[in-house]
């Protein structure tokens, strides 16, 4: 199957997990638990934390402005990103990013707000008044996320700070290839070319697809883990003690083999007595085989041409330092990579705001239609809508798990770990991420919830299918600008004189939105 994200959804009793409550613009279902990215659970392995590594480890977190040698960066958009691995979009938006956004909207210094939220992960975009810089605005945006961190749901990643827009489009994009092996390809990538680009003045992160990542891959025999009595929570518990440790040359995994997992009649059950360890290949899911992509993006309040040009420069001394027959060289976006929007300063922005998402999502493009329809006036429209994925949702009948004592949050617990993994051990001079599979072959999503098991509260194990089934719909992904709902496009005029007969057809075009819609145009006449 392909690979899409698994969410799980109440049939019942919508329980949102702990944190900010009541707030509004909440849709039915808001209580959804998205379990991460994967059809084939097996293959859910391929880690959501190395799925993503746009953003550099150094940079700081909600508490600290930690280390770095890369060049101070300063500009008038600053981004507040927090992750919550099995959370919906909805439930992003409604537990963390509308309380980080009423905690830092009225700060000093703040012009505006926009957010971003989708399954397991929230972006909250503050746009600084004119004359305030990033270095200026982290004291008081630091005070207001922590400030709030004692209301936030449990299992929150620590929110960090950072300039610029990291949804952003890259600038320029670079392609990496050589004759090697591609793990061999993606380790020279991160080794010798990522750091060498984010050093360049002004550059904000770099987006790093098709490279292949390496795991220790821990297979779980199933019928062992029912024979012994042992869950899928208590391998991540036991596992969880010590990843993150110093594990060693790859030869050395068999320390995993010996953690405990549990006491079964006096005698210790081992990770090795469940499941087959080994040191392999985790390919992302945008791995191809073939070139490594490298988008960088830059901070938006500096001239580009200059960056540009130091990014070329810089690219071509690393050219010349790789091994022979390997290359980098500039190249187009791929076909999968955000479009920015449009930048001209004719352009025109309009949102369209309101409580409901489908209803939002079936306004703003009709708008988008109409504007392209009228060609003569209107040259682009980009929009900041994300068409909807295909998910795979694993769908609880709470009455049924309430009356065996298994929540909601029981039954995220007991596949998380297939998506999101332990953590990392330090193989070599290399942090691996630690995967998590059931049985030696990829299952697909039905067959891995009739043999992943959950725990009663009498003590038995019954399948999660028992209590769950699995059905397929459209994930969202949520926008919001100045604390509501909004979806907004971005026009821009055939002429600079056109401009304010653009505006008033856009007027025209949204005056008779349904009640409770509005559209706002933006710079004002």
């Amino acid at each position: 199957m392909s690979s899409d994200a698994v969410t799980i959804a109440p049939r019942s009793r919508d329980r949102a997990p702990q944190g900010v409550r009541g707030a509004a613009h909440a849709r039915p279902g808001a209580g959804l638990f998205a379990v991460a990215a994967i059809a084939a659970i097996a293959a859910i392995a391929t880690i959501l934390a190395g799925c993503e590594r746009s953003e550099p480890p150094s940079h700081a977190g909600a508490g600290s402005q930690g280390g770095s040698d890369r060049p101070a960066l300063t500009g008038a958009l600053v981004a507040i990103t927090a992750e919550l691995p099995g959370a919906s979009a909805e439930t992003v938006e409604r537990n963390v990013i509308i309380p980080i956004e009423a905690a830092v909207e009225p700060r000093p210094g703040v012009r505006s707000v926009r957010s971003t939220s989708r399954d397991g992960r929230g972006v909250v975009l503050v746009e600084l008044a004119r004359g305030r810089d990033f270095n200026a605005a982290l004291p008081a945006l630091q005070t207001a996320v922590n400030g709030i961190r004692s209301i936030l749901p449990a299992g929150l990643t620590p929110p960090t700070i950072v300039p610029g827009d990291p949804d952003a489009a890259p600038a320029i994009w670079f392609a990496a290839s050589g004759p090697v092996a591609a793990l061999q390809l993606s380790e020279l990538v991160h080794d010798a070319v990522v750091p060498r680009l984010e050093r360049v003045a002004a550059v904000q992160g770099i987006d790093v697809r098709g490279d292949t990542a390496r795991g220790v891959i821990v297979r779980l025999d199933p019928i062992r883990l029912d024979a012994l009595g042992i869950t899928l929570d208590e391998v991540q518990t036991a596992l969880g003690r010590i990843t993150g440790r110093r594990g060693g040359a790859p030869g050395d995994l068999a320390m995993l083999g010996a953690v405990e997992l549990a006491r079964r009649s006096g005698a210790a059950v081992r990770l090795g007595d469940v499941a087959a360890i080994e040191d392999g290949i985790a390919s992302r899911p945008d791995s191809t085989g073939g070139p490594v992509m490298l988008g960088v993006r830059i901070q938006p309040a500096v001239d580009p041409g200059p960056v540009l040009a130091a990014l070329r420069n810089t690219a071509a001394e690393i050219a010349a330092a790789l091994p022979a027959r390997c290359a980098l060289v500039e190249a187009t976006a791929p076909a999968s990579a955000p479009v920015g929007s449009v930048q001209r300063r004719s352009a025109l922005e309009v949102a369209v705001r309101g409580p409901d998402w489908a209803t939002l999502e079936r306004l703003a493009d009709q708008l988008e239609r109409d504007l392209r329809a009228r060609a003569a006036l209107v040259a682009a429209v980009a929009s900041d809508h994300r068409t909807a994925t295909a998910v795979q949702i694993i769908d609880p009948d709470l009455d049924r798990a309430a009356g065996l004592g298994i929540t909601a949050s029981d039954i995220a617990t007991a596949v998380r770990g297939l998506t999101v993994g332990p953590g990392t051990l330090r193989v070599g001079a290399r942090d691996v991420p630690v995967i998590l599979r059931i049985g030696a072959h990829e299952l697909a999503l039905a067959d891995a919830v009739a043999v992943i098991r959950v725990r009663t509260t009498r003590g038995e194990l019954i399948p999660l299918s028992a209590i769950a089934s699995v059905t397929t719909r459209p994930s969202v992904v949520v926008t919001r600008r100045d604390r509501e709902r909004a979806i907004t496009l971005s026009v821009q005029p055939v002429a600079s004189p056109l401009r304010d007969v653009v505006r008033r057809e856009i007027s025209a075009l949204t005056r008779a939105l349904p009640a409770g819609y509005r559209a706002t145009i933006t710079p004002p006449p």
